[in-house]
């Protein structure tokens, strides 16, 4: 299997994430012991902190090595998902969810546009998020919807690779249990990305294969 991510450890406030490394299709991640720490660990996979050198490789490219442009070049392959959608305010569900892809593939929009449309006519997507939300704009969906919107996003935007922040933060159970039903099929969606689970949590939903690993103080 081609090695998609690989981390020769990170320190972050005196703990340290220890050496990772995730292939195409593979599920594995780290856990932090706030959310806050799981914003700041997506930073350095990001790019948006700097990590020290082999903390961060994409693609086996080193980002502590790489200038801003080559870093965003790279980042075009990866989907970061975070709880709150990752939604620009004042642009509609719809388009939000619509432009990672737009930004991937501006020829295809229209294509990528109605395979969301059918998607959302679909189960178990009808149920989950009907396409009326789609018109709504980011401060108009409750907690639930934002986090299923950055499903969709990822879904949409097909990635190589996927970085799922801690995305059942802050949610009563039964929306966490949905979200959880959308990270699984999501995962079935897209079975070969390799994805980098960034949580507070201990375990993987029920249906993801993959370690959690805790810090080391």
């Amino acid at each position: 299997m081609n090695t998609v991510f690989n981390s020769s450890g990170l320190a972050l406030d005196g703990a340290d994430f220890p050496a990772l490394s995730i292939a195409a299709g593979e599920t594995a991640g780290w856990r932090a012991d706030t959310h806050e720490d799981c914003h700041r660990l997506l930073d350095l996979a990001t790019g948006l902190a700097d990590a020290r050198a082999g903390g961060i490789v994409w693609f086996d490219q080193d980002v502590a090595a790489l200038r801003e442009k080559e870093v965003l070049r790279l980042l075009g392959r990866v989907m970061p998902m975070t709880p709150d959608g990752g939604l620009v305010s004042n642009v509609n569900t719809g388009e939000n969810i619509l432009l990672p892809f737009l930004w991937r593939n501006p020829e295809r929009l229209e294509e990528a546009a109605a395979r969301l449309q059918h998607l959302l006519e679909s189960e178990p997507w009808r149920e989950w998020f009907p396409v009326k939300k789609l018109c709504e704009l980011p401060h108009q969906l409750s907690p639930l919807a934002r986090a299923l919107a950055a499903v969709l996003r990822a879904w949409v935007a097909q990635p190589e690779a996927i970085i799922a922040c801690d995305m059942r933060h802050a949610l009563e159970a039964r929306a966490s249990s949905h979200v959880s039903r959308a990270l699984v099929w999501l995962r079935e969606a897209l079975p070969d990305a390799a994805w980098l689970v960034l949580q507070t949590e201990s375990a993987l939903p029920a249906g993801i294969r993959g370690n959690i690993l805790p810090p080391q103080s």
